[in-house]
């Protein structure tokens, strides 16, 4: 295997983790959302609990990785994105940036207000459907050369229905994760009211979810034909992912909530590989591939090499320590939150 495809490999590998993350953050600010206009005060708390985690920390490490990792080895799909996609990107990065922002200002607020409610509401739902809009661009159809230089035709691609299929399966997953992740922090900080509701919401959103990956899946027949034959030769992988979402459910309502969460992430685990693996080696198909934009800016040294991946190994054990020290620190703060509540049962939030 050449180091291009070593490389890659590793920016999918940012790109699954980052989607697993921000999944989770992004869906929780739709719910939370959902918590403050429907005056949930036991999930507003596990929600900003949620928002207020290391989780945030990850999504940006993981971002910077894939940003760096693909300027750096594949300058011609990074200028592509760049020059073609540059108000998604700016719009997505203005959201994330004004959210953070809230964040740090709910910190020291004393109650939540409806505007920060309402953008942690809209930048759940358009951040993931701006950021998936490179999936179906890579596709091809809608990238032609001119002169030497590849330029998108934006207006035909925006109204595309397999541009929306993919929106709609991001916005199906974002939901569904969340809340499959928020099911389990509600069992371990013992609120098992909320524990049964997102337990209910996992279970809707499985069903829209599937919808949506089944339209993605035909849609890409008459669009990219090529990926979907390819696609069809991993079918026991997508087979064995739609059978993840009973499982899934299955554990959450059983109480296993350690294996559910593990089968969340393999079910998603089995679809970024096939669909990453299928893909291979064209970045945007069918003008650029693996090999033909692997220009890096460094000279790719064996040291260097066997840097990153030690970089990365090192970061699996650092996240799951500062995953541990989130669990504990939301459990003490829950515990905290609940005393007053014996005192004023009939206290309201917002």
């Amino acid at each position: 295997m050449t180091s291009a495809f070593l490389i890659i490999l590793l920016i999918w590998a940012g790109v699954f983790a980052y989607g697993i993350f921000a999944a989770i953050d992004f869906g929780a600010s739709i719910w939370y959302a959902w918590a403050y206009f429907r005056r949930r005060r036991e999930a507003l708390f596990i929600l900003h609990s949620q928002l207020a985690s290391f989780g945030w920390t990850v999504i940006h490490v993981c971002l910077i990785f894939i940003v760096v990792g693909v300027v750096e080895f594949f300058p011609a799909t990074a200028m592509l994105v760049a020059t073609n996609l540059m108000w998604p990107a700016a719009a997505a990065l203005s959201l994330m940036m004004l959210r953070s922002l809230v964040l740090v200002m709910q910190a020291g607020a004393a109650r939540p207000g409806a505007a920060s409610a309402v953008l942690h509401g809209v930048s759940g739902l358009l951040v993931p459907l701006l950021l998936v809009s490179i999936l179906p661009l890579s596709e091809g159809g809608w990238v032609h050369a001119v002169n030497g230089l590849l330029y998108v035709r934006s207006l035909p691609f925006l109204r595309t229905p397999l541009f929306w299929s993919f929106a709609a399966l991001s916005i199906g997953s974002v939901l569904y994760l969340s809340a499959v992740h928020l099911a389990v922090l509600a069992a371990a900080l013992q609120a098992p009211r909320m524990e049964r509701r997102f337990k209910v919401r996992a279970a809707c959103a499985v069903l829209p979810t599937w919808l949506a990956a089944a339209l993605t899946l035909v849609l890409l027949r008459f669009s990219a034909p090529l990926h979907f034959a390819r696609l069809l030769s991993v079918w026991p992988a997508l087979a064995a992912a739609s059978l993840f979402f009973p499982i899934t459910i299955g554990l959450l309502h059983h109480r296993c909530h350690r294996l559910a969460q593990v089968s969340a992430v393999v079910q998603y685990l089995l679809v970024v590989a096939a669909y990453a693996v299928t893909h291979l080696p064209y970045l945007i198909y069918p003008y650029l591939t693996v090999n033909n934009s692997f220009d890096p800016v460094f000279r790719l040294t064996d040291s260097l090499f066997d840097a990153v991946q030690t970089a990365v190994i090192v970061a699996v054990p650092v996240v799951w320590a500062l995953y541990q020290t989130g669990r504990r620190m939301r459990r003490r703060g829950w515990r905290k939150h609940r005393r007053p509540d014996k005192k004023e049962p009939d206290s309201k939030t917002g």
